[in-house]
């Protein structure tokens, strides 16, 4: 299939006060299409000096609702860090671009897992639709949960419900 390639270097400041640069920070990136029916892409992105990496597959179901397109992310993801030794491995939220027509703006929606099989740690993020009333679009929600899969006990201060205002309008 068709491939893509390229590296991010970036110098980055130890901190938002100091012009001490905390050195070169390079990031590897990699996507290629692996399968054309059904379109199926797979993605490889890595730091080898904060020891990050990130691999994830996909395909992508759309649909034209009107004034809103909306896309189901089929697919998982893996991170995985090297200092701890953890892979976290999730998968996607749909995408929804509504009112395309008029003011375009992006929502999330549905239900993203995810676990890491070195600790037992489980987190599921719901992100909640705040299609139908015009007025009360200002908000955007998810709730989050987070526990254990060996106790299934929920975490300490582990499920919260969280609001904040987009600050991506196109």
């Amino acid at each position: 299939g068709e491939s893509f390639s390229c590296q991010l270097r970036s110098s980055l400041k130890k901190s938002s006060v100091s012009s001490e640069e905390d050195g070169d920070n390079v990031i590897d990136f990699v996507a290629e299409q692996i399968s054309h029916h059904p379109p199926v892409s797979a993605f490889h992105a890595s730091s080898p000096q904060h020891g990050l990496s990130l691999t994830t597959y996909m395909n992508s179901n759309s649909k034209f609702l009107g004034m809103n397109v909306g896309v189901d992310l089929v697919g998982r993801g893996r991170l995985y860090v090297s200092k701890h030794n953890e892979e976290y491995l999730f998968n996607f939220p749909s995408v929804y671009c509504r009112s395309i027509l008029t003011s375009p703006w992006i929502e999330f929606t549905g239900r993203v897992r995810v676990a890491c099989p070195q600790t037992g740690y489980v987190a599921t993020i719901t992100f909640l639709s705040k299609v139908g009333h015009f007025l009360t679009l200002t908000k955007l929600q998810f709730s989050a949960l987070l526990y254990s899969v060996q106790s299934d006990t929920l975490l300490p201060a582990g499920s919260s419900h969280y609001f904040f205002t987009p600050c991506f309008p196109f």
